[in-house]
């Protein structure tokens, strides 16, 4: 049969259909091997609500059955190999769902190649196609995730991560807030990335919980971190951004300011809660 490759993306901005390669599924109809990167996984998770994150993951947890696996490899740059032997994945199957399937997830029209479908090829193939060092990932939204991943890690000693607070704590919240960074000292103090490109209504929910937070906290001291969005692509976006940026209740910092929330950790004996 004839080998062909096919990319699956994550359609991250519908509106202008702005997209990131997750991965390469590389099959002859017989004979699949599917590889994808956990760190474009978590950069999309970043940018995507919690649903849509888990549909992403479960998705390719099932990309990995339909073809069928062997076994799974651990490979480096923080990807997982999956190699497969019979699978029902097939060239007319997956053209059919790079033209219908314009969901979050989405395929490339399917590639014939000469080559057979090994480890080596598909390599070959990801590391061109799908490689880490894609330009995109210097987009600010890619930017802004990675700088959270690096930071959380070196203020877990003064902030609890990835904190969901809920009524049983603060009665006066309506839903359930989750916020990046939280923790105390003689008052709450509370840190929130924020992705200025995603669409409009998650910036809503995001600002929904932003308030409900300085309601049912007192006196809290809040830090937002964001990367300025890009004004002609993202004019209703900018326009929010400028306002956060003259909000008197909470303290913005671009990226490379983001070092203030540790010093004031440091300065006020902040202690994760």
């Amino acid at each position: 049969m004839k080998t062909f490759y096919s990319i699956v993306y994550a359609l991250i901005t519908p509106e202008t259909g702005e997209k990131i390669a997750l991965g390469i599924l590389l099959s002859d109809g017989e004979n699949s091997l599917f590889r994808y990167s956990k760190l474009k996984i978590s950069i999309v998770h970043s940018m995507v609500s919690a649903e849509q994150g888990k549909f992403i993951s479960d998705y390719l947890h099932s990309l990995n059955k339909l073809s069928n696996p062997k076994n799974i490899i651990k490979a480096d740059l923080g990807l997982e190999f999956a190699e497969s032997g019979k699978s029902l994945i097939s060239e007319s199957y997956i053209e059919y769902l790079s033209v219908y399937n314009q969901n979050i997830l989405t395929y490339s029209k399917p590639v014939l190649i000469e080559m057979e479908v090994t480890a080596e090829a598909t390599d070959i193939l990801f590391r061109k196609l799908i490689n880490e060092k894609d330009p995109g990932l210097s987009h600010p939204a890619h930017k802004l995730a990675i700088v959270r991943k690096e930071f959380v890690r070196k203020v877990k000693g003064y902030y609890s991560i990835d904190r969901e607070l809920t009524r049983n704590e603060y009665t006066s919240l309506i839903m359930p807030v989750k916020i990046d960074l939280f923790g105390k000292n003689e008052r709450p103090v509370f840190a929130k990335f924020f992705d200025f490109e995603r669409q409009v209504n998650y910036i809503k929910n995001d600002f929904f919980d932003l308030n409900q937070l300085q309601e049912a906290l007192t006196k809290p001291k809040g830090f937002i971190v964001s990367v300025e969005p890009e004004n002609a692509k993202y004019p209703i976006q900018h326009r929010v951004w400028e306002d956060l940026r003259k909000n008197k209740k909470i303290e913005y910092l671009d990226t490379s300011e983001i070092g203030k929330i540790q010093e004031y950790a440091e300065l006020h004996g902040v202690v994760p809660v």
